[in-house]
C-alpha cells in the first residue's frame, strides 16, 4: 500500500496556504462525484468522501479509491461489450 505523503515543497508555500488558504488541483478523477486533489503550494492532499465533504487522503482512502476507479472502468468495458454484442 502506498503512502499518501505530499510532494517535499518550500515551507514558504505552507506559510501561504496556513493564511490565504489551499489552492486545490484535481489530479485524479475517480467517477462524477469523486475526486483527488491536491495544493500546489504545500502539496497537501484531500478527497471527497460519500457526504461530498473534503478529507484528508489517507492511505486507506487512497485504496479505496483506487479500488473504486478499477470497479468503474471494469463496468464500464463490460457495458460497451454489452452493447456491441
Amino acid at each position: 500500500m502506498e503512502k499518501a505523503t505530499p510532494k517535499a515543497t518550500s515551507p514558504f508555500g505552507k506559510i501561504i496556504c496556513a493564511t490565504v488558504g489551499h489552492n486545490y488541483k484535481e489530479t485524479k478523477k475517480i467517477n462524477d462525484v469523486i475526486s483527488e486533489y491536491r495544493c500546489s503550494c504545500c502539496g497537501h492532499e484531500v478527497t471527497d468522501n460519500v457526504n461530498g465533504l473534503i478529507e484528508a487522503l489517507t492511505p486507506k482512502m487512497k485504496e479505496i479509491n483506487s479500488c473504486l476507479s478499477a470497479f468503474i472502468q471494469k463496468k464500464m468495458r463490460r457495458a460497451s461489450y454489452s452493447e456491441v454484442s
